[in-house]
């Protein structure tokens, strides 16, 4: 009879499942600015025994015409960027004897913010295009490179979360009444406003097996979840991105949701793990206190 129902309940669920849409994004063509990294999925576990680092970067997409960038780098604590740079053609030397930088054929003066007393770096850039009298814009030599390098450091002990980097665009009032822009952006002349794409770092919690929602419970909808994820992959046929698995579990825990659809810890989400699910809810309802190793 459990498992009769279990069938029935599991394929009116399916059904949902596979009805439910998969949005997509597009992009309008618009210049942007996008933060990225090597990794951005850490778990607690791992940052137990020590800090993490990355490579990051800063890229622009849709260049339509740059002619002078101050650019504030800031990152939610306790995540720190480190290390800010210019990306670099360690072939070949501008005048002054640095590393070409990659991105721009050519460029007016450039500076990079150096560490405070305190060790730490405002993590500031400033770039002019090419002129001596008005900068002009830059023209761009290699679009597949990013325009600034850094590190991302994530630190031992960092609490699950997610954590952000981005280009601050705050504005402050000096100590003579006059407005300080974090963030400045010029076409030509004309100062123009660039969105940034900010760097998202998510650190996992360890998986609750059942609570593919990441909510600390295990409920029917966590089965509704797990079958979901299997019609889409298996029946769909093609795997999902990381930004689907999200929207599909309602948590950027995705690593985390995933293991814990995996209820009998096989490396595969089936049908089965959702049934499982339902009944172990089901029995946890009603006062029952189920094991998986019964279960699966």
């Amino acid at each position: 009879m459990q498992y009769h129902f279990m069938s029935r309940l599991a394929a009116v669920l399916i059904s949902a499942a596979l009805c439910a849409p998969v949005t997509a994004s597009a992009e309008d063509g618009t210049m942007q600015f996008r933060l990225t990294a090597a990794k951005t999925y850490f778990t607690e576990e791992a940052l137990r025994s020590g800090d993490a680092l990355t490579d990051g970067a800063l890229r622009i997409d849709n260049y339509s015409g740059l002619s002078y960038l101050r650019l504030h780098l800031v990152s939610d604590d306790p995540v720190s960027i480190e290390n800010l740079d210019f990306a670099r053609d360690s072939s070949r030397k501008e005048p002054d004897g640095s590393y070409k930088q990659c991105y721009f054929e050519t460029h007016g003066d450039t500076a990079l913010s150096i560490p405070d007393e305190n060790g730490k770096s405002k993590n500031i850039c400033l770039w002019y295009g090419p002129g001596k009298v008005e900068p002009q814009n830059g023209v761009v030599e290699n679009p597949d490179s990013p325009f600034l390098t850094f590190s991302v450091r994530v630190p031992q002990g960092t609490k699950a979360g997610v954590y952000q980097a981005n280009l601050s665009k705050e504005v402050t009032i000096s100590d003579v009444g006059q407005k300080e822009y974090d963030f400045q952006a010029y076409s030509g002349s004309d100062r123009v406003d660039v969105p940034c794409v900010p760097l998202q770092i998510v650190v996992e919690p360890e998986a609750l097996l059942g609570d593919v929602d990441c909510s600390g419970t295990v409920e029917f909808y966590d089965a509704s979840l797990a079958l979901r994820l299997f019609t889409l992959t298996s029946s769909g046929g093609f795997e999902l991105t990381d930004d689907e698995i999200a929207e599909i579990t309602g948590t950027p825990y995705i690593h985390t949701a995933l293991t814990a659809a995996d209820v009998d810890r096989n490396q595969k989400i089936e049908a089965s793990d959702a049934s499982a699910i339902l009944v172990y809810a089901t029995m946890k309802m009603i006062g029952l206190n189920p094991s998986w190793d019964d279960l699966t």
